[in-house]
């Protein structure tokens, strides 16, 4: 079962707070680390700490929750807890425009088949006609079941009745067989298709992103098939009594590496790749993929997994400014542009944190993902896998131009004259 992190990093503090000698300096505490390697300065009164959990991350760590906890307990001479003192927690809130807001959810369900349908339009592919037998079904016409099943979250049967009623409003010619649907979404050239609609999906909003940064962030994250798999489990210790790795079973999982914008959470590139791919090498393509939908770039943020002198140098070749953290046996050896950043990151870590916690949004986008479209896939082979997953990210930034529509005054229009000649074929 998954711990909540905040329970955790509340335990620990309580943990810390008995087991080690905490000093209190003017308004200031001084925490020993959990390691027993240096100190630590909290500010009790914002919740703030120097330790690398905080600044990355900017949560409430376990030094802040120790200190919380020495000041509002102690023990008396029978060794009961009480409580001496309450103390104020700062906690950092964030406006909502809820009349939009809720404007763009309640109008979702209406407006996004229509988006759909016009992104799909402009794909302009038709079949090869049979000289006898039944015509093939228009390749467009099942991309659109396809992308508006995942949209409903449901099975290829189970959608036929919501595509039934797509076919009452005229956004489909023909509600295609389930089987058709299913058969479709296997085919290699409708993962080709489903790249093209992302990349349109994303277009609209190129004139949107912060003015001020034009900041996006990379990251990754996985969704679990159906399909269990055998793997030895050498990274966490689990050995038999003869020392051999145990064999386990555990669902296998695809990756998905995107480049998202900060502001708006679009999805500017998307990568699917096996589970056990490392992070790192997708970068130059997102960033190559962000900047030829039309997206200007002037900042790029990623975790640590991103850290490597190539991707300092792709994103600086870019003409954008890269943002990953170095990690702590890191030396800034490398190209002058790594040796720049890392004299960043030391001696001027508040300016760099300041950039970088721009990385947070990726995490939203992924949320916002998994919680609308969910986190598993229901196909059971790895390219209707893909194909599903490529149809989960064209629906969330279809509705993310919804809420743009609605919040920012947004009138996508897709498929300008130059893209519309390149994809007509």
């Amino acid at each position: 079962m998954a711990t909540d992190p905040t329970l955790a990093r509340t335990l620990r503090g309580i943990e810390l707070a008995g087991t080690k000698s905490l000093r209190k300096k003017g308004d200031l505490w001084l925490v020993p680390s959990a390691s027993g390697n240096g100190t630590y300065v909290v500010d009790p009164r914002d919740n703030t700490c120097t330790c690398p959990d905080h600044e990355e991350h900017q949560v409430r760590c376990k030094h802040s929750y120790a200190v919380e906890y020495k000041l509002t307990h102690e023990t008396d001479s029978s060794g009961a807890t009480i409580v001496t003192e309450e103390i104020k927690v700062t906690r950092k809130t964030y406006t909502q425009d809820w009349p939009n807001y809720n404007a763009a959810l309640t109008t979702e369900r209406k407006v996004v088949p229509e988006l759909l349908r016009s992104l799909v339009d402009g794909l302009h592919v038709e079949p090869k006609q049979r000289k006898r037998g039944t015509q093939p079904m228009p390749l467009r016409e099942v991309v659109y079941a396809g992308l508006m099943r995942t949209f409903y979250g449901l099975s290829a049967r189970r959608a036929e009745g919501d595509l039934k009623l797509l076919e009452q409003r005229g956004l489909l010619t023909k509600v295609p067989a389930y089987n058709t649907i299913l058969r479709y979404m296997a085919l290699p050239e409708v993962t080709t298709k489903l790249e093209v609609l992302l990349a349109e999906s994303a277009r609209p909003l190129t004139v949107l992103e912060d003015p001020d940064t034009f900041s996006y962030g990379a990251d990754a994250t996985g969704f679990s098939t159906s399909i269990l798999g055998r793997y030895f489990e050498d990274k966490h210790g689990k050995r038999s009594e003869d020392g051999k790795p145990i064999a386990t079973k555990r669902r296998k999982y695809i990756k998905a590496h995107a480049m998202c914008g900060t502001r708006t959470h679009v999805v500017t590139g998307l990568i699917v790749t096996d589970g056990s791919a490392n992070d790192a090498p997708y970068l130059p393509a997102l960033l190559d993929a962000t900047k030829r939908i039309g997206f200007r770039v002037d900042t790029v943020v990623a975790d640590k997994g991103y850290l490597s002198d190539a991707n300092y140098r792709a994103i600086e070749a870019a003409g954008a400014a890269g943002y990953i953290p170095f990690k702590v046996n890191s030396t800034g050896q490398g190209s002058p542009i790594v040796q720049k950043m890392y004299g960043l990151y030391v001696y001027k870590r508040p300016e760099f944190l300041a950039a970088y916690h721009q990385r947070s949004n990726v995490e939203t986008v992924f949320s916002m993902v998994k919680r609308r479209f969910g986190e598993s896939l229901l196909s059971k082979d790895e390219t209707p896998q893909k194909n599903e997953l490529l149809c989960k990210f064209i629906c969330h930034n279809a509705c993310v131009l919804v809420k743009s529509i609605h919040t920012l005054g947004l009138a996508p229009e897709f498929w300008p004259t130059s893209v519309r000649e390149g994809v007509a074929s």
